[in-house]
């Protein structure tokens, strides 16, 4: 039996997202076991997670039965089929007694032991095929109750998240892609040449479009995070003033300057290696961090410390659907 006591509808809705998990908290008060969803919802056109929460009530059946009941039952399952046996045994050797010990002529006896010798066995084969079945459908029962909670138990992303380090889902901020300035050069001085090389490279470089361009000071502090969509939009925009075969001059103090583009730049959080995704998921959560997606692991979890790894929202989102 399943009824849902509350549901709230997603915070943002699109027609091109998609639930990629869903996990929650279960609590099992008797027989009753309750879980509250959590669903997140991830829209590829966007690229964004949205998320959204309901409870879910389960009516089980007990799942543990006793040791003693599970023991009296085998118990009476042994003694039947080891008397039932013992019975065929004596009915078996009794009658064939009587047929070889009386004369021929008693026809009338033979066949009166074979149909009571007919018809006990078959009650004892019922006897025992009612046992076996009993036993091993119960068994089967059992088994199939604990693959239900054992479903049950793994929704709960929560403590799995509580228990994992960011540091075993970050990438090491020297194995990716970034764009930091060169000697003499700010960080607003950074070519937009450059961001294309990382988010939109030109076939002939053998290079793999990133979706984000993680934008970093020489001594590899975080600044800034430039996604590959908000980097079209400037494009868009604002087309090259250059002439047609002239190099592009614009940085990114350009796009810093956009009213509507620049401050998303920005949107990010910082946090220590030894945080768990549960932190870094409630510090994405938090209404102050509103629109960040991308989390910089640095040395004590400042912003301003240099940053050692980086992950984002749908690495977390992996690791929910992983469980």
């Amino acid at each position: 039996m399943l009824t849902i006591a509350n549901r709230e509808n997603p915070d943002t809705a699109c027609g091109d997202s998609r639930v990629v998990a869903c996990g929650g908290n279960r609590r099992s008060p008797l027989s009753r076991t309750t879980l509250w969803l959590n669903c997140y919802q991830a829209c590829p056109v966007h690229d964004s997670i949205s998320r959204y929460s309901f409870q879910e009530t389960f009516i089980m059946p007990d799942l543990n039965p006793s040791a003693n009941d599970t023991e009296f039952r085998d118990k009476i399952a042994d003694n039947i089929i080891k008397w039932v046996f013992i019975a065929m045994i004596v009915v078996t050797i009794t009658t064939a007694a009587m047929i070889f010990s009386i004369s021929h002529s008693s026809r009338d006896i033979i066949e009166f032991s074979r149909y009571v010798f007919g018809t006990l066995i078959t009650l004892f084969g019922t006897w025992i095929g009612t046992v076996l079945a009993f036993y091993f459908s119960a068994k089967n029962f059992e088994t199939a109750n604990r693959s239900v909670k054992k479903i049950v138990d793994r929704l709960t992303p929560e403590q799995t998240l509580k228990h994992s380090l960011v540091r075993g889902i970050m990438m090491k901020i020297d194995e990716i892609e970034v764009a930091k300035p060169k000697d003499g050069m700010t960080v607003e001085q950074i070519p937009l040449a450059r961001f294309g090389e990382i988010l939109d490279p030109s076939p002939d470089s053998n290079r793999k479009a990133c979706t984000r361009a993680p934008v970093l000071a020489a001594d590899n502090t975080p600044k800034f995070m430039l996604h590959r969509s908000l980097y079209f939009e400037f494009l868009q925009k604002n087309p090259n003033p250059t002439a047609a075969g002239d190099p592009d001059t614009r940085t990114l103090g350009d796009i810093l300057k956009d009213a509507d583009i620049g401050p998303k730049l920005s949107l990010w959080v910082a946090i220590d290696p030894e945080a768990t995704l549960w932190d870094a998921k409630a510090r994405l959560e938090d209404p102050a961090n509103e629109g960040a997606q991308d989390v910089f692991v640095t040395t004590t979890g400042a912003r301003k410390e240099p940053a050692v790894g980086w992950f984002t929202n749908v690495d977390i989102t992996r690791a929910i659907t992983h469980l």
